[in-house]
């Protein structure tokens, strides 16, 4: 599945089924979660649906990856991916803030691009129930999925509506092409200053 970038995405999930795009929001998450946004207002999707489902793909994932910490923390197999992505002395100062304030630590997990899975396995080695875990998790699952299906949703509402303004199909395909990609490479920029940002616990 290439969801390198918006337009190739879009043209490959038109043809999923909303199971199947559930079970794609728990791998991929926000990517995903724009794409289909934007589709919806293209009238591929229903919006609230799609919501629905990358609220709840997030929430199961985070369930496996806090049971897979949990039961198979100590084996070496989950040991190394964690190593791949959070270093000893990390781990440690994780573990510490996880006891010491809990809320703002998995808030962090969770919106640093490159840790969330890694954390989340991190948060389940540790003694926090779960029940405790996703009281602050889910909140977080719903705030980004909410943010994401709306950027996705009004950016293809918004290229739509310049379609409809254009005399040449082929201009408005490519006019629709870059302000995707634009609108796009926007997020990714901002959740790559948020990352930079929080990743100094």
């Amino acid at each position: 599945m290439d969801l390198s970038t918006p337009t190739t995405a879009l043209a490959t999930i038109q043809g999923f089924s909303y199971l199947l795009i559930f079970i794609s929001f728990m791998i991929e998450g926000p990517i995903l979660n724009f794409i289909a946004a934007f589709a919806s207002s293209l009238g591929f999707f229903n919006v609230f649906i799609i919501l629905l489902l990358a609220i709840g793909g997030n929430v199961t994932a985070d369930i496996i990856y806090f049971y897979v910490g949990r039961f198979a923390g100590k084996r070496k197999a989950v040991q190394n991916y964690l190593h791949r992505f959070i270093n000893s002395k990390k781990i440690i100062k994780v573990k510490d803030f996880l006891k010491n304030n809990p809320r703002k630590t998995i808030i962090t997990i969770k919106i640093t691009p490159i840790i969330p899975v890694a954390g989340i396995m991190l948060v389940g080695m540790t003694d926090m129930p779960l029940k405790k875990y996703l009281s602050i998790s889910i909140w977080v699952d719903v705030v980004m999925c909410s943010i994401i299906t709306a950027l996705g949703f009004y950016s293809g509402a918004l290229f739509n509506t310049i379609l409809k303004y254009f005399d040449y199909g082929a201009y408005a395909i490519g006019a629709v092409v870059v302000l995707t990609i634009l609108v796009w490479l926007l997020i990714r920029f901002i959740l790559k200053k948020v990352s930079n940002n929080i990743e100094q616990i």
